[in-house]
């Protein structure tokens, strides 16, 4: 018992040595991947040292702790799993790691204005892309493991509307497809598709902000995956019934 006592005390205080030589910041030891990553959204625990999501970037300030110069992080084994650099407050360099080296988050920043957000998944292929304007997203794309495009959504210059938003199947084929067409009158076509590729409906749709939905208006027709015409009908837009 004793001795197992001392050999706890041991490897406690070789941690502790470990985690004050960090050059200003404590060096989280985590004890494997699986502390760290969750197997939807990947490695989150340094989301909130990222410029670019804004509210949890100001509760760093707020709370006293302002990251800046460099900072390192290791899992237990040694291998790198964090590494991030700021310059005046401003972030310089983001990276994340997975146990196996492979690069898991990575951010880069093109000007002051323009921003890209990368994950990947374990095996080295892309998850998600976020492009970012001004501290807004303006373009989000997931993938597929296989590599092939999941879904994605633009926005409008201003960040108001959603302007173009796609989703495909595994096979590539387009899942549906949604334009903006009349930006003023909120305006869209919606185009729904078979695996085959053949058109399974499609209309017209107006977003009413106020309710945060879209409506359908207009002529909408189905059809069956052969491609023959099944039906139309009329739409239209009834706010004072909703």
């Amino acid at each position: 018992m004793k001795r197992s006592c001392i050999i706890f005390l041991t490897i406690f205080y070789c941690l502790f040595i470990k985690s004050q030589n960090s050059g200003g910041h404590e060096n989280i030891i985590w004890a494997s991947q699986s502390h760290v990553l969750d197997s939807t959204e990947g490695i989150l625990i340094y989301n909130k040292m990222m410029g670019v999501i804004k509210a949890d970037y100001e509760l760093i300030k707020k709370n006293g702790y302002e990251v800046k110069g460099w900072n390192e992080e290791y899992y237990d084994s040694g291998q790198l799993l964090h590494v991030s650099y700021y310059r005046d407050s401003k972030l310089v360099l983001f990276k994340n790691f997975f146990e196996n080296g492979q690069c898991e988050h990575n951010i880069s920043y093109t000007d002051s204005m323009n921003c890209a957000i990368d994950v990947y998944f374990e095996n080295g292929s892309i998850k998600n892309q976020i492009a970012f304007y001004s501290g807004m997203p303006k373009k989000l794309t997931d993938f597929f493991p296989n590599g092939l495009p999941k879904n994605n959504i633009e926005y409008d210059t201003e960040m108001q509307s959603v302007f173009a938003k796609r989703s495909w199947y595994v096979n590539a084929e387009v899942q549906y497809e949604l334009l903006m067409t009349d930006k003023v009158g909120k305006q869209y076509s919606l185009k729904l598709f078979y695996p085959n590729g053949q058109l399974k409906e499609e209309g017209q749709l107006t977003y009413v902000p106020a309710q945060r939905l879209y409506y359908k208006t207009g002529t909408w027709s189905t059809y069956e995956s052969s491609g023959k015409k099944k039906h139309s009908e009329k739409f239209k837009l009834k706010l004072g019934s909703n």
